[in-house]
């Protein structure tokens, strides 16, 4: 891959390793090289690895990839789910040790990213609770919602009209399968957009070159089938071992269906595959918006928030913007 490393380290002399191969806490699959050289390629931008460690040598550090556009500014677009930030917390440190540590490379970071610039917001992780660091360094943080889920998979935790739309949805023929035919997949995604009037970015071509580079292990596709062998459900996910998995895209295809539990069908089977091949959890990536947020509640997870972080500049024309428009609305213009 042509992106390059840029490391922050303590001195020789000091002790820089934490965690040995075995016990180290796995990345998630944003980390990957595939979905890096998914992102330099469809995206345009360049992905740089950047690490910072304590003064003192010892354990934690942060681990982070910055996606730059033409000019070294920090981008995230709009369909990566977060900007890859992972915490490597000091095993057995008091509490006031973590928060201690935690502010000292959050901060170098913060730094950094201050130093190179922002162009638009950022969304991170939602393990990073903690985004002081960047307020401190004058930038502006909003908070937003995503559903965490624990596996392994346990169906007595979806809501009871939710399992009773699943086994009603079965029992008409509808099955689902893991697949390799992008075709389908986008069919879904592509009447999802029409239906519902976004876009969410990426093309047949893009979703088979994103698989390409990362592999049908690490980016999983799966389609609902109606009894006539239609595609009328499909999702991505994107997964490493040993992490928690992302819902990078889903959408429901054109159906003259009156009963939507397929899609319900199709989410059950993505979780319990995913239990199956050894993810620690799921995130559903996202819960911002109403519908969207009652029906992902339904699986049984857990409300989590994460931030979004951009110049105070950027924070302060967006809500001129806003204040406009609502002005203009209630004119009656």
């Amino acid at each position: 891959m042509s992106s390059s490393t840029a490391i922050v380290a303590p001195p020789e002399s000091s002790k820089a390793v934490c965690y040995s191969a075995e016990d180290r806490p796995a990345l998630s699959p944003l980390f990957s090289e595939g979905w890096l050289e998914f992102s330099r390629e469809y995206w345009g931008v360049r992905p740089e690895r950047i690490k910072f460690s304590l003064e003192r040598g010892d354990c934690p550090g942060v681990e982070a990839v910055l996606l730059l556009d033409r000019k070294g500014k920090i981008v995230c677009p709009r369909t990566v789910p977060y900007l890859p930030i992972s915490y490597f917390p000091e095993p057995g440190a008091t509490r006031y040790g973590q928060h201690r540590d935690y502010l000292e490379v959050m901060g170098k970071l913060a730094k950094e990213m201050c130093l190179r610039g922002i162009a638009h917001a950022l969304s991170f992780p939602p393990e990073l609770s903690d985004v002081r660091p960047w307020q401190w360094a004058g930038l502006v943080a909003e908070v937003r919602y995503t559903f965490h889920y624990d596996l392994p998979f346990d169906p007595t935790r979806i809501y009871h009209s939710t399992r009773r739309n699943i086994k009603a949805t079965k029992k008409k023929g509808f099955t689902c399968d893991r697949v390799e035919k992008i075709e389908h997949v986008y069919q879904c995604l592509a009447h999802a957009q029409e239906r519902q009037g976004f876009n969410y970015q990426v093309s047949a071509d893009g979703l088979r070159r994103a698989q390409s580079l990362m592999g049908p292990e690490a980016c999983r596709t799966y389609v609902c089938y109606s009894p006539a062998g239609e595609p009328v459900a499909a999702l991505i996910a994107l997964f490493a071992p040993g992490a928690r998995a992302l819902f990078w895209l889903a959408g429901m295809g054109r159906t003259d269906s009156a009963n939507y539990g397929f899609n319900e069908v199709l989410y059950e089977f993505v979780l319990e595959d995913l239990c199956r091949t050894g993810a620690t959890g799921i995130d559903f990536v996202g819960a911002n918006i109403p519908r969207v947020a009652t029906a992902k509640a339904r699986w049984g997870g857990y409300l989590v928030p994460f931030y979004v972080v951009e110049p105070r500049t950027r924070n302060l024309w967006r809500h001129w913007r806003d204040a406009l428009r609502f002005h203009c609305i209630g004119a009656g213009r």
